[in-house]
C-alpha cells in the first residue's frame, strides 16, 4: 500500500510539473543560450493575455516582443517581432534570433521586453 501510494504521488507531481512547464512555454517564451555563441530569441501567441512569466503583464494582451544583445562594442539594437515572422503555420510569432560569437573577455547582456494592446 505504501509503495502504490508513493507511485501515485510521484505521478501526480510529475504531471503537475509538466503542466506548469507547458504553461510557461505556451503563450510567451524567451530563449537565451550561451557557450561558443550567445543567443536570444523571444516569441508569443498572438492575441493572448500575458501569463506573468518572463515579465509579461497578466492583465494585458501581448501584441509584440523585442530582444537585444550587447557584448563589448557590439550592440544589435532592438529587434522587434512582426506578424510575418510566424513559423510552422501557427499563430506563434518570434523575433529574429540574435547570435554573436562569445568573447570571454567581454560581458554579454541580453534584454527582452513586451508591447501590449
Amino acid at each position: 500500500m505504501k509503495k502504490s501510494l508513493s507511485v501515485i504521488l510521484l505521478s501526480l507531481a510529475v504531471f503537475a510539473s509538466i503542466g506548469v512547464c507547458t504553461q510557461a512555454l505556451g503563450l510567451q517564451h524567451v530563449s537565451r543560450t550561451s557557450g561558443f555563441y550567445n543567443t536570444i530569441q523571444a516569441g508569443f501567441s498572438e492575441s493572448q493575455f500575458g501569463t506573468g512569466y518572463f515579465g509579461t503583464d497578466p492583465s494585458r494582451i501581448v501584441k509584440q516582443c523585442h530582444v537585444r544583445l550587447r557584448e563589448g562594442s557590439y550592440d544589435s539594437g532592438r529587434i522587434y517581432s512582426a506578424v510575418g515572422d510566424q513559423f510552422g503555420g501557427s499563430d506563434y510569432i518570434w523575433t529574429n534570433k540574435l547570435s554573436k560569437f562569445n568573447n570571454p573577455f567581454q560581458t554579454c547582456y541580453t534584454y527582452y521586453g513586451w508591447l501590449y494592446y
